[in-house]
């Protein structure tokens, strides 16, 4: 039955994902642990123990998938979902389908590792991208760094796209946010907690880091960076 492949689906993901942090980000499953209420052995358990075609228990797996994602895994609340296709396709290449991808709006006003803002009711265009990329994620949007945006080099370069997810506001090791430096201002920037305080933390080490004057990841944080495009035209 197609729903039991599905299920099977999201079985292989949740393994996958949980093998793969076991090997390569072991503080990023210790805070996934600490969200969802569970051990990091219950973590470890589940992804050795359950796979295609098993039965796991549903609150379980269901914590572990809100864990690993950020968010809720189901929309309860009724959110508008991303756009999947807008206007007509004239042609497909053979053996794609334009429900495979998602057209994430992108904003008129650039986002820097400096100032910039988010303008959401001016969307100048879409950037497609095929859906495994991005994974169940709905709350898009793309931003295109500006030109002088330098200080998340080598990472991030100046004119990459990327794109945000606002609903993920977890905080993880390596991840990468947009994230409000004053009421009026945005940055890309990595994120650093010592002592109640939120570090913005640039890979250019030319920037120093930075005190947030936010005490709190809700205000601190626009959505976390889950897709980048960069183009070697130019380079």
């Amino acid at each position: 039955m197609k729903i039991d492949a599905e299920v099977d689906r999201i079985l292989v993901f949740i393994r996958d994902t949980l093998n793969d942090l076991k090997v390569r980000k072991r503080g990023e499953l210790t805070i996934i642990a600490d969200a969802i209420g569970l051990s990091q052995k219950n973590l470890s358990d589940f992804s050795n123990k359950y796979g295609p075609g098993s039965s796991p228990q549903f609150r379980t797996t269901y914590k572990i998938l809100r864990g690993i994602l950020g968010r809720r895994p189901v929309d309860l609340e009724g959110t508008v979902p991303i756009i999947t296709v807008v206007g007509e396709v004239q042609a497909v290449p053979k053996g794609l389908r334009p429900e495979d991808y998602y057209a994430v709006p992108m904003v008129e006003d650039r986002i820097a590792a400096g100032q910039g803002r988010i303008m959401e009711d001016n969307v100048t265009g879409l950037v497609w991208v095929y859906k495994p990329e991005i994974g169940n994620r709905r709350n898009l949007v793309a931003v295109k760094l500006a030109t002088e945006a330098e200080s998340m080099q080598p990472t991030l370069h100046p004119g990459d796209i990327v794109i945000i997810d606002r609903d993920d506001k977890v905080i993880t090791p390596k991840g990468i946010y947009a994230v409000r430096t004053s009421q009026e201002t945005l940055a890309i920037k990595r994120l650093s907690v010592s002592k109640g305080r939120f570090w913005l933390v640039s890979d250019n080490h030319r920037w120093p880091p930075q005190i947030s004057e936010f005490d709190s990841s809700q205000k601190l944080i626009v959505g976390k960076v889950v897709w980048s495009w960069t183009s070697w035209v130019e380079r």
